[in-house]
């Protein structure tokens, strides 16, 4: 049992937020939490990571990476994060840390034509609502094929020359 008075224990970086880029390695330093409290605060991590993607050093409240980020899949982590002071009764606290993921350009869109990209001609004769080219992007991770986009040009009325 935790004695949680507000007038024991402050957080002092109130709001508690962090940036960092996807993909980088593991031990990146995130965002440090402090508090003041009687005596020195051991901190853990005690929600908000259930892929262990980080971590804490249990005396200084500094938060790193321990686990691969990637932007396309979570973008933003709610850690919750508790300092906890040896007292009578011991005392803790918990903050709400907001991690938010940056997307880098890290995986580069495939395009697939379904026809011949360099050269379309419409003929002035062709109906209106004929497909002349579709075009598809595509992302590829883990390990699936994610279909972004499909761009269909079509032609909207009747081609009567160029002015």
């Amino acid at each position: 049992m935790y004695d949680t008075s507000v007038d024991s224990i402050r957080f002092t970086n109130k709001p508690c937020q962090g940036t960092v880029n996807e993909n980088v390695g593991i031990g990146t330093s995130v965002l440090t939490v402090t508090s003041s409290g009687p005596g020195s605060a051991v901190y853990e991590i005690v929600g908000g990571n259930s892929q262990e993607r980080f971590e804490i050093n249990q005396g200084t409240g500094e938060v790193k990476t321990k686990g691969k980020l990637d932007y396309e899949f979570k973008r933003i982590y709610k850690l919750a994060i508790r300092a906890k002071y040896q007292a009578t009764p011991e005392m803790a606290d918990d903050i709400v840390c907001t991690v938010t993921i940056k997307d880098l350009d890290d995986e580069k869109p495939r395009f697939a034509f379904l026809s011949d990209p360099e050269k379309v001609t419409v003929e002035g004769y062709t109906p209106a609502g004929t497909n002349i080219i579709k075009v598809e992007y595509t992302y590829s991770w883990f390990p699936l094929f994610l279909s972004l986009c499909v761009m269909s040009f079509v032609v909207a009325k009747r081609n009567l020359g160029c002015k």
